[in-house]
């Protein structure tokens, strides 16, 4: 009995190296449970073990290692702990996913996949925050099945799956885990979502999570178009250094700033703001041809125009 969809078993199988984000919590708990049946069944082909990280910000922080420990030698699957520190003054959440990631990255060999408990109620409460941050195609896309994230290769198998599913498979199978009490504070916006306006979505609709979850494959999918509709003209601009301002001044604006962000985007550029284009767009692109217009676009990155060439200009 497995939560894992075969359609994503295949593609989990495209990796033989397994590493599960382990918090605790059922679905991470439930994750390390399907992966070790799935690595059972490739009898040896496969390897799995989990990490943990200790970010230390609860007074149960230590327990919560201890059960993650305690849950791992039941399975037989060896298991990293990492305590990181973090900077409580500033956004923990944002702080504590990077410090996270940054662990993570460090501690996964070139063989190895990360596999994390994800899943579709997760999902909606990424499409709603993307929603109330204005975000476009990329936000709305969510999470995918299997994306590299900052060098790292990430499997999401129970990405289809719902929450009350998960707990029910954890209950039929006894299987134990740890409630984060950081979980139930409103104060954050996924956890306000998830307590607050979720459950009155999946009252009125009850397949809520379902169809949200199908909006983000189909983004995906249109971006996955996009995308390949740009990549040689970004590879281009990448090869030489610059764009040609003549090549895109008279496309539409959605055009112009599809080629820009990704052109940002592959040169390591925070993103820009819709206003923020709009300026550059106004600025740099549309300015009188003699016009050497500098736009700053990050602490130490500059949209430079010279001519007719259009730079990512650095500066020490």
């Amino acid at each position: 009995m497995t939560l894992i969809p075969k359609n994503t078993q295949e593609t989990l199988l495209t990796h033989n190296n397994y590493v599960v984000g382990l918090s605790g919590g059922v679905d991470s708990v439930v994750a390390l449970h399907c992966m070790k049946q799935l690595v059972e069944n490739q009898q040896g082909e496969s390897s799995l073990r989990a990490i943990h990280i200790n970010h230390g910000l609860s007074d149960n922080a230590d327990y919560w290692e201890e059960f993650c420990q305690a849950t791992c030698d039941e399975y037989g699957v060896d298991l990293t702990i990492i305590k990181v520190e973090l900077d409580g003054t500033k956004n923990i959440e944002a702080n504590a996913r990077q410090a996270r990631y940054a662990a993570i990255r460090e501690n996964l060999s070139s063989e190895e996949c990360l596999v994390t408990g994800h899943h579709e109620d997760d999902q909606a409460e990424t499409i709603l925050l993307a929603l109330k941050r204005g975000s476009g195609l990329d936000g709305l896309c969510a999470m995918a099945p299997f994306s590299v994230v900052n060098g790292i290769p990430i499997h999401r198998p129970l990405l289809s799956v719902g929450r009350d599913e998960i707990e029910e498979y954890a209950r039929n199978l006894n299987i134990e885990w740890i409630e984060d009490d950081s979980n139930t504070d409103t104060s954050f916006d996924r956890n306000f979502l998830r307590h607050e306006i979720l459950p009155l979505l999946k009252e009125r609709w009850p397949s809520f999570t379902k169809t949200a979850g199908r909006s983000a494959q189909m983004c995906q999918s249109s971006r996955e178009v996009t995308e390949n509709f740009a990549e040689s003209y970004v590879d281009r601009a990448i090869e030489l250094g610059f764009i040609y301002r003549n090549e895109i001044e008279h496309k539409s604006s959605s055009y112009k700033f599809y080629i820009l962000r990704e052109w940002f985007k592959r040169s390591e550029v925070k993103p820009q703001s819709l206003a923020r284009m709009k300026e550059i767009e106004r600025a740099v692109i549309n300015s009188r041809h003699t016009a050497k217009p500098k736009l700053q676009l990050d602490k130490d990155k500059w949209l430079v125009r010279i001519g007719d060439k259009i730079y990512i200009h650095r500066e020490e």
